[in-house]
Formats: structure tokens, C-alpha cells, sequence
């Protein structure tokens, strides 16, 4: 069943199958040796030798025992760079490390708790192709983002991306509401007899398990491996028994559409509202519902709009 983080332990698994693997440091940009937009492979490998040289400098031995090192990394991504031989306190934000270390459990309950339930062939009928094209998105906005360049506001907002892709697809797979049926499973198993009576009542086939779903969180783990070495190498080899490393895999490109898009709409050039609205959908559509988000602002007023295709729709008061 489902068990806290404990990073300590994680790390010390993974370190001893990549000595047997040979696998270093260096080999965790290998993940994008495939990718054939030449600019962004380029930016992603370089900023993986970045953060290669980074930790060297700021990582120090207290963090890493209490935050282990995909926190670490995961934070230089997301923040500020510390500054080398600072005390911590005087360099790390403590609540920002806080948050990183609890999305990367978030992400490890997520991804858990999916394998669990589609074993128990709880997955038939989710759109997972859907969901498998969300990924292919998310992971062409990282590299999209990387590609502008090294800066703190890239690496933020490449991670933004994925941890913003990470909560909506949790809530697609309701992963909620499954931990609190595992935890009742768990109740229901501490009765006498239950297990027996259980196992009566299912039958002795097992459910057929979402084919679709496995690929599903492959992706997502080969998505978060450049930046959470550690956690997703050991989901890897814990949920797909493979033989070799998750870093001898790569990303697989694939050209996505999203079936969705943001569209800010602003009043006066100022962001009110984001509309949730689809690609296809027409001017005279998003401009109705935008209209209907913002009608109080409009009310007994004249205005014109400006609307730039996927971009922003902003209503002009005169």
C-alpha cells in the first residue's frame, strides 16, 4: 500500500543501481539526445550540465539529508540560484523548499496510485488518450521554454508548466478519491476474514489493466526524470521492472495539439478573467462567453475589441 516519502532510503536504492549501471551524472541529459529541434536539445543539455555544476557549488550536506537531492535540484529550477558557502537560511527559502519537496511526494502518490488502481482495472473507461496528449503538450512547452534560454524566469515557468500539468491530470484520475478508497480498503482488511471474503466476491481472474494508462505514466516519468532524477528512476524500476536505467529511454517527440487553450481577457489592456476555451473555437464564440465572464464590468458601456488569435481577447471602453 501507499507509504511516506522517504527520500533517504530512495536515494540509496537508486545509487546502487546506477553503480551497477554506470550511470553519472552526465548521463541524465541523455534524455534528450533524441529530440530533433536542434535549439532546444541544445538549451536542455546545456542546462542540465548547468545544474551539474550548480549543486557542486550549493548543495550542501544538511539539505540534502533533510530534502534530499531531487528537491534540491527541482528548487534551483524553480528559484532563485543560492549563493555557494552561504548559510542556508541566508540563501534558501525554507517554505519554497517545503513546497518543492511536497510536490515531488504529490507526484510519487499520484503516479503509485495509478498503477494500483488500474491493477485493479479501475482505468477501462478513462479518456487516456487525451491525457497522453496533454503530456506530449506539457512536455513541448518545457522545451519550448528552456529554449528562450538559462535564466531563473525560464526554468520557473518550465517547471510551472509541469507542476500546473501534474494537478490537472491528479484530478482526471481522481487521484483523491482513490487514496481514500485505499485507505478504506485498508480498514476493511484489518476485519477477520475479510481478505477471504474479498477475494470471493472478486473472483479468481485478474481485471485487465489500461494498457493505455502504463504509457501514460512512463511519459510523465521520463517528463520529470531531467529534473527528479532520483524519485523517477526508482518508480521506473519499481513499477515497470525494466532492466536498464530510465535514462537510456529518452523523450519520445511527439507532436500534440492541445485540445484546449488559456485566453486571457482583459478590460482597458488588464487581465480579468482566463477563459478555459477550445481551439476551434470561433471569435464570435470566445468573444460571447468572454463577455458573459466579465459583464458586470460592461455593464451600460461602449466599447470596441481587440482580439488576437490565441493570444489575449481585450474589450476597449470608450
Amino acid at each position: 500500500m501507499l507509504t511516506p516519502m522517504n527520500h533517504r532510503e530512495i536515494e540509496y536504492n537508486v545509487k546502487k543501481f546506477w553503480d551497477a549501471e554506470k550511470i553519472i551524472e552526465k548521463n541524465i541529459a541523455d534524455v534528450f539526445v533524441g529530440w530533433s529541434n536542434g535549439t532546444e536539445k541544445n538549451a536542455a543539455i546545456n542546462l542540465m550540465n548547468w545544474l551539474e555544476d550548480t549543486q557542486k557549488e550549493v548543495f550542501q550536506e544538511d539539505l540534502l539529508l533533510d530534502y534530499g537531492a531531487d528537491c534540491l535540484r527541482l528548487y534551483l529550477m524553480f528559484e532563485k540560484t543560492p549563493e555557494p558557502n552561504d548559510t542556508w537560511l541566508d540563501t534558501w527559502e525554507e517554505c519554497n523548499l517545503e513546497g518543492c519537496y511536497k510536490f515531488l511526494g504529490r507526484f510519487r502518490r499520484m503516479i503509485l496510485v495509478a498503477d494500483y488502481a488500474n491493477g485493479l482495472g479501475l482505468f477501462q473507461s478513462l479518456d487516456v488518450i487525451r491525457m497522453k496528449k496533454k503530456a506530449c503538450v506539457l512536455q513541448r512547452s518545457v522545451m519550448q521554454h528552456l529554449a528562450k534560454g538559462n535564466t531563473m524566469p525560464n526554468r520557473h515557468n518550465a517547471i510551472a508548466v509541469i507542476m500546473e500539468g501534474m494537478n490537472e491530470l491528479q484530478k482526471e484520475m481522481r487521484i483523491g478519491e482513490l487514496v481514500t478508497s485505499m485507505h478504506s480498503h485498508e480498514i476493511a482488511m484489518a476485519v477477520p476474514h475479510a481478505q477471504k471474503q474479498m477475494e470471493t466476491e472478486r473472483g479468481t481472474q485478474e481485471p485487465p489493466r489500461n494498457i493505455e494508462l502504463d504509457e501514460l505514466l512512463k511519459n510523465l516519468l521520463l517528463l520529470l526524470a531531467p529534473f527528479a532524477p532520483v524519485l523517477t528512476e526508482q518508480l521506473w524500476q519499481q513499477l515497470f521492472n525494466n532492466d536498464s536505467s530510465i535514462f537510456r529511454s529518452g523523450w519520445k517527440e511527439q507532436y500534440a495539439e492541445a485540445d484546449m487553450m488559456k485566453l486571457p481577457v482583459q478590460v482597458n489592456a488588464k487581465t480579468k478573467k482566463v477563459l478555459d476555451v477550445s481551439v476551434k473555437a470561433t471569435r464570435e464564440e470566445i468573444e460571447e462567453k468572454a463577455k458573459q465572464e466579465i459583464s458586470l464590468l460592461l455593464q451600460e458601456k461602449e466599447y470596441n475589441v481587440i482580439y488576437v488569435p490565441k493570444k489575449i481577447i481585450n474589450f476597449v471602453i470608450i
